[in-house]
């Protein structure tokens, strides 16, 4: 038999690999594989007889009807063509850009201990993610970057760091200017999770540096919530004792208090606990949705999931809210090389596979 080309079957939901083989002219069908890439294009199933072909790092080709036969019958029609450069025989396609989710860090203040020490948690981790070639940016760069078509970079990341309040007394402000400093002085740029505190004096020298900190562009304040409140119930289900007074003080109170201080509107919402998200439906709770369009909050951002590609057609839809997960550092090994070996498995499995050359 004739080695036509390399394959690797991807599985979804999960888009991971679990196995790698070699496609001849003669290979039977493969209706049972969901995902496959052959050569540097990736074909991706989106149901029986629909598939994305990916063409290049942010576009696709969607395939009709590959029909019983399965992939095997397109790969000599249309792969040959497309490996070639020849013209694409494809059955009635329209361009869809899909850009891949970057790692995203979780971080609280218990983190930002010790920055003074070389060997502290936080200088640890910034040489690791130097060594490994990672570039900062904030949720609201990442949302202008697909709302520009750019090319996704090739190795991205998004530091947030939770629970900044600016109310008078907190205890934490201070490990939160040395995570600032630290970060910022190493050109990762953050995003803050502000938990307003709407019910206490506000600090006003506080909001004045933390101001100048988004004036000079690379930090991002989202909100997380008003008073840190919890969506879920214990099976992720919308809690049915909050009423839709208390969604709005929650989270449209809380980001217009935010842009309004700030003078920069608020595009990020950090959930707390990672709540507002029903990972059964892998959907956003229709209240926080709702709030959200009000005020212009593009991201919910939570823990669980949340790492598929993204349609940048479903992003400059002004109506939609996106749901992204995050990773922390693991129970168990809250270390950098913990939290490195977290991110390096996010970037392998759900971001480089969709950085097609």
């Amino acid at each position: 038999m004739e080695r036509w080309g390399h394959l690797t079957v991807y599985h979804l939901p999960t888009f991971q690999a679990v196995t790698h083989l070699w496609i001849d002219r003669d290979t039977p069908t493969l209706d049972t594989h969901p995902s496959l890439s052959v050569d540097r294009f990736r074909f991706i199933r989106i149901a029986p007889n629909e598939w994305f072909i990916m063409i290049d790092r942010r576009r696709a080709m969607k395939t009709m009807a590959v029909g019983v036969v399965g992939l095997a019958s397109l790969l000599p029609s249309l792969g040959s063509s497309l490996l070639t450069g020849g013209p694409q025989h494809a059955t009635a396609q329209t361009p869809i850009h899909l850009y891949p989710v970057p790692p995203s860090l979780m971080l609280h203040s218990s983190e930002g201990i010790n920055t003074d020490d070389l060997n502290g948690f936080l200088p640890v981790l910034i040489r690791h993610l130097q060594h490994d070639g990672y570039q900062g940016f904030t949720y609201s760069q990442w949302l202008t970057l697909m709302m520009q078509d750019q090319s996704p970079p090739a190795k991205p990341i998004i530091v947030s760091i939770d629970d900044l309040t600016m109310a008078k007394g907190g205890p934490t402000f201070s490990t939160f200017v040395a995570m600032h400093d630290i970060f910022i002085a190493n050109n990762f740029p953050i995003t803050l999770a502000v938990v307003n505190r709407l019910d206490l004096p506000q600090d006003p020298e506080r909001w004045a540096i933390v101001r100048g900190w988004v004036d000079e562009g690379n930090v991002e304040l989202a909100s997380h919530t008003n008073h840190h409140i919890n969506f879920n119930n214990r099976d992720g289900s919308p809690r049915t004792d909050l009423t839709s007074t208390d969604y709005d003080e929650e989270i449209a109170v809380s980001a217009l208090h935010i842009g309004d201080t700030t003078g920069i509107p608020v595009r990020t919402l950090i959930t707390p606990y990672g709540s507002g998200f029903e990972r059964s439906t892998q959907t956003i709770h229709p209240a926080v949705v709702k709030q959200c369009q009000e005020v212009g909050i593009k991201y919910v951002v939570g823990l669980p999931d949340g790492r598929r590609p993204i349609q940048c057609e479903v992003v400059r839809d002004t109506a939609t809210v996106i749901y992204l997960g995050r990773t922390k550092p693991p129970t168990g090994n809250k270390t950098a090389n913990g939290v490195k070996f977290e991110l390096n498995l996010w970037y392998e499995h759900d971001y480089a596979p969709y950085l097609i050359h």
